[in-house]
């Protein structure tokens, strides 16, 4: 075990009953009474994602520690619990590190119930900091000789996720596929659809500037939403006057768009709800989807000691490309401005880049 850093840190916290966050300096976690391969991970970047801005405004009790919420975090290894190897993972290594709180939501998919338990004694800690805990299990390697920004890897935790998604989506090929909401894990979505084979990627949004980010992330097709039954009559005249195979609802933390993708799908269609829900009752066309035979499906919580490393694997490979959403970097000190940024000026801001060791 190589020795811990010590003393003090900044990292970010929520304001308590506020929309906003703040940097404060805190102690540094301590590996001390930590189960074997516990890390300690230096964050090198982070980025903010929308669940993040879902907990801003609705902080969950497992959030109130240092780094809150933010769960998409690149470092380095630079102590280790109990042994100098732990899962293939060393001190010194830069990884893709899953936080403790992020382990402690739920992230329990394919790990073995034993390793889960210990995983939940590990104290609570978040991404957004200059030092975090995490596990060995739940860190993934990046390449050595990669020719990939180390910053970029930070968007394999959200191509992880939308990897576990469309594990449950049949085969894509010649299918015609729409994706609502442009966002940062929509504008994935568009990218990882276009390499599997769908003949339409139809990004759809509020906002004209994400569609043009959209095009770049290998959308065939956009449709700006002014009024929804008028982009409903674009996707049907896109596919064939059927709508789409497959509707994939990425915006999340408000309930209209759930039944407004029904509208775009074909008959006997499918949605995948991505989104994260804000409250736990929503209003749905259950008409409209009984009577046209369509499916929802949900999707959360990826299988994580596949999906995240291979994520990692897909960016150094460049068989994903991440730069056309990453035009916004800041400094940890900058990153509370950000966050507002990300909450009210969505036609300046699509992914955010926190450098955390500046």
């Amino acid at each position: 075990m190589a020795a811990a850093a010590s003393g003090k840190m900044r990292c970010a916290r929520f304001i308590s009953g506020t929309a906003a966050i703040e940097v404060v300096e805190a102690d540094v976690p301590s590996l001390e009474g930590t189960p074997e391969g516990t890390v300690l991970v230096k964050g090198l970047w982070g980025s903010i994602c929308g669940t993040d801005l879902l907990c801003v405004k609705q902080p969950r009790d497992i959030d109130d520690c240092p780094g809150a919420s933010f769960h998409e975090a690149v470092g380095q290894v630079v102590a280790m619990q109990g042994a100098e190897e732990h899962n293939g993972i060393r001190v010194g290594d830069r990884c893709l590190a899953l936080p403790s709180n992020y382990i402690i939501s739920g992230t329990y998919r394919g790990v073995d119930p034993e390793l889960a338990d210990k995983l939940k004694s590990i104290p609570l800690t978040g991404g957004l900091a200059q030092y975090f805990l995490s596990h060995s299990s739940h860190v993934f390697k990046i390449p050595e000789a990669t020719t990939v920004p180390l910053s970029h890897y930070a968007v394999a935790q959200p191509i992880g996720t939308v990897l576990w998604m469309l594990r449950k989506v049949p085969n894509l090929i010649g299918k015609h596929t729409a994706i609502v909401g442009q966002g940062p894990n929509g504008l994935v979505l568009t990218h990882l659809l276009s390499n599997l084979g769908a003949k339409t990627v139809i990004g759809i949004d509020k906002v004209p500037e994400r569609l043009e980010v959209a095009k770049a992330m290998r959308a065939t097709h956009t449709v700006l939403v002014t009024d929804h039954k008028q982009a409903a009559e674009e996707v049907k005249a896109i596919t064939d006057g059927q709508g789409a195979d497959f509707v994939f609802e990425m915006v999340g933390h408000q309930e209209d768009t759930v039944s407004e993708c029904l509208d775009y799908a074909r008959e006997g269609g499918s949605i995948f709800a991505f989104g994260v829900p804000h409250k736990e009752q929503y209003k749905i066309d259950y008409q409209t989807l009984f009577r046209r035979n369509l499916q929802l499906s949900g999707s959360v919580f990826p299988l994580t000691l596949q999906d995240f490393p291979l994520g990692v694997d897909m960016l150094a490979q460049e068989r994903v490309q991440v730069a056309p959403i990453l035009k916004n970097t800041c400094t940890l000190g900058d990153a509370p401005d950000l966050v507002q940024s990300c909450l009210h000026h969505k036609d300046r801001v699509v992914k955010v880049l926190v450098q955390l060791d500046a």
